[in-house]
């Protein structure tokens, strides 16, 4: 592994020395809902239902407040509010979360009925494009709607690129932003009444995504280390250590999950030299691309020296541009980076939200 990443890698969990996480975390708690303070939206901005009986719940929208953690919720309290989100979460570490209408009621917060009568919403502090999301935000906020979507069946993907169908019940559902909601008038434009774009470009969906379907992994899927990782030789913490997996490690699953000793376990094909085995699905988020992984840009997406918006552009890949990770990810500037080697452009580092 090349030393940039490790020395740009933002870490969701702190480094544990000689590799020993377990016992950090409680992994089994991430299958159970998080807890959360209540305090009720005031009864005229929300509408009483019998969720899933009226509706059932097929997407989790990930708005940001355009304000404080304390100011949202006292918003919601407000009768002239005319709003509501089921939850807030606050960006801090620890984050704090709050719940205010429960999960059968239908908030208003989609600007479009139909999501509203469908879907859960969850309002982040802070202000759209502007803030630095921590990730004590992304990991509460995705523990909330990992335990949503395993609770209502919707899949825990995001919808990352087109706006959501016009109709809420067509297809499987999913974890979206508020951005891609359909404006009730016309489906072809995003973000509900108001064309809203929140959660904006500081909102890093590759670092939330990795956090959303840590415990939701599948055969071949791609992940990273977010610590000193302990690889073991089965899946439980009584097998022999094999290996350390340094914070930042790529691999790919290769079998699992295996729910044992209060956590669940998949044995990963790391990169870098570092043996096969298994690890403990709190520190091995999902990461999309591995290295040696062929992606495609889905617009003419600049390539960059270096993983950051404000590192020099040294080329743009056009639109269906393919290329071979070579390194990454790394999170920085609101974005999940790869090192791509392109075919018929320079190897640089660009925003992997805009690859598939």
């Amino acid at each position: 592994m090349r030393g940039t990443r490790r020395t740009v890698l933002k870490a969701a969990a702190a480094a544990v020395a000689g590799g020993s996480v377990l016992g950090a975390v409680d992994a089994a708690g991430a299958h159970s809902k998080p807890p959360m303070d209540w305090v009720a939206a005031d009864a005229s901005n929300y509408t009483d239902a019998d969720r899933e009986s009226d509706y059932d719940v097929r997407w989790f929208v990930v708005h940001v407040a355009e304000g404080s953690y304390e100011g949202t919720i006292a918003w919601f309290q407000d009768p002239d509010a005319n709003g509501s989100t089921h939850y807030v979460v606050e960006n801090d570490d620890p984050a704090d979360a709050t719940r205010m209408v429960a999960e059968e009621d239908v908030a208003w917060h989609a600007g479009n009925w139909g999501y509203n009568a469908h879907s859960l919403g969850l309002e982040h502090e802070g202000y759209t494009d502007e803030t630095a999301f921590t990730d004590a935000l992304y990991e509460k906020s995705a523990r909330i709607a990992q335990w949503a979507g395993e609770t209502y069946g919707f899949p825990l993907r995001v919808r990352r690129y087109d706006v959501a169908p016009c109709d809420p019940t067509d297809g499987a559902g999913g974890v979206i932003g508020h951005d891609r909601i359909p404006d009730p008038d016309d489906c072809d434009s995003g973000g509900g009444a108001g064309a809203h774009t929140d959660p904006g470009s500081t909102w890093n969906w590759g670092r939330y995504e990795g956090y959303l379907r840590r415990n939701h992994l599948d055969v071949w899927d791609s992940v990273v280390t977010d610590a000193d990782l302990s690889v073991r030789d089965g899946p439980g913490t009584y097998y022999s250590r094999v290996d350390v997996a340094p914070e930042g490690t790529s691999g790919t699953v290769i079998d699992g999950p295996v729910d044992n000793d209060g956590y669940r376990w998949y044995e990963v094909a790391y990169d870098d030299g570092v043996a096969n085995g298994w690890s403990a699905a709190p520190w091995v988020p999902y990461s999309r691309f591995d290295v040696w992984q062929d992606a495609t840009t889905r617009v003419d997406l600049s390539v960059r020296d270096a993983p950051s918006t404000t590192a020099d552009r040294v080329d743009v890949a056009p639109e269906g541009t393919t290329g071979t990770v070579v390194d990454g990810p790394v999170d920085n500037d609101g974005y999940r980076w790869f090192e791509l080697d392109y075919d018929g452009a320079a190897t640089g580092w660009s925003a992997g939200y805009y690859l598939d």
